[in-house]
C-alpha cells in the first residue's frame, strides 16, 4: 500500500522529535500549516515519539488541544529560551532512511507485528 509524503512524514519526524526532546516536553511547530492533519497521522507520531522520547508529552502548535492560538503558541515558544532545534529536511530524510532499512542497531528484520494497538481500519486497507 502506497503511503503519500504526508503519511510518511509523521512517523519519521515523531521518531527524530523523540530523539531531540531530552526528556523535555516540545512544542512542535509547522503541522498546522498543512492541508489537513489526520488522527492516523497523529497516532503514527506519538507512536515513534514514544519509542525514542523519555518525556511522555509534546504540544502541537494549533493541533493539540493546549496549543491552540497565537498568543499561547508564543507564550510557550518563549517559555523555550534558547533550548530551540530547528529540524531540517536533511534531518527529516535521514530519519525516515534509518526508519526504513531496519539497520539501526545493525539486526536483520525478524519480526513485523501489525495492529498493536493504533492500527486503524483505514491503514489496514
Amino acid at each position: 500500500v502506497y503511503k503519500s509524503g504526508i503519511d510518511l512524514l509523521f512517523p519519521a519526524v515523531g521518531w527524530l522529535s523523540g530523539n531531540l526532546s531530552d526528556g523535555r516536553i516540545p512544542l512542535i511547530l509547522g503541522f498546522d500549516l498543512l492541508p489537513s492533519v489526520s488522527r492516523d497521522n497523529l497516532k503514527a507520531f506519538c507512536a515513534a515519539y514514544g519509542t525514542t522520547g523519555s518525556s511522555p508529552l509534546f504540544h502541537m502548535a494549533n493541533i493539540t488541544p493546549e496549543a491552540m492560538g497565537d498568543n499561547v503558541i508564543n507564550d510557550m515558544i518563549q517559555a523555550c529560551g534558547d533550548k530551540r532545534v530547528q529540524v531540517s529536511k536533511e534531518d527529516v530524510v535521514e530519519a525516515y532512511t534509518t526508519l526504513d532499512s531496519g539497520k539501526q542497531s545493525g539486526d536483520d528484520i525478524s519480526l513485523v507485528a501489525l495492529g498493536n494497538p493504533h492500527l486503524s481500519v483505514e491503514e489496514m486497507k
